[in-house]
């Protein structure tokens, strides 16, 4: 009983600073590199990518991303949030100012007609791939697509090894 109160205890001290480090405006000083992130290129094989255009529905996809920190940080995700004239991540380094032009340039106008007015969410895999596309965020589903990977089921094992 005693090692489940300190697990449950160390979680929520971990979740908590997690959170903090979540929401970073843009142009934060938490720099991860002098370069600016100008495309997900510079993200290759370092991450997988969210990318969600948020149409402005209401949605709190900052929160629900919020909340499930510690699975989104476990999964080595970085996540944008694209809306009409700002951009929203958890990456910690400079962004380019027309990084949200790229990414809608690049992603989301190859999407198929009927995403045109609706929330889009693409997953890009570490090996810069499209491998989900969905109009709802559903961290459940992407972590089960996340964790069947050939390279998240190595790294799950890494994990376990130290």
């Amino acid at each position: 009983m005693l090692r489940y109160f300190v697990f449950l205890v160390v979680f929520y001290f971990l979740s908590v600073s997690l959170h903090a480090d979540t929401l970073r405006p843009l142009g934060d000083g938490n720099k991860v590199s002098d370069k600016p992130l100008y495309s997900l290129t510079l993200l290759h094989w370092k991450n997988r990518v969210f990318l969600i255009r948020d149409n402005g529905e209401s949605n709190n996809y900052e929160d629900i991303l919020s909340t499930e920190s510690f699975g989104v940080s476990d999964r080595d995700v970085i996540w944008f949030i694209v809306r009409e004239n700002d951009i929203v991540s958890n990456y910690h380094g400079n962004i380019e100012d027309n990084f949200s032009a790229y990414i809608e340039d690049k992603f989301f106008s190859t999407l198929p007609e009927s995403y045109e007015e609706r929330d889009a969410i693409i997953l890009v895999g570490k090996d810069g791939g499209v491998k989900f596309i969905d109009e709802e965020l559903s961290l459940k589903t992407l972590f089960a697509l996340i964790d069947g990977m050939p390279m998240r089921k190595s790294e799950m094992r890494q994990k376990k090894i130290h």
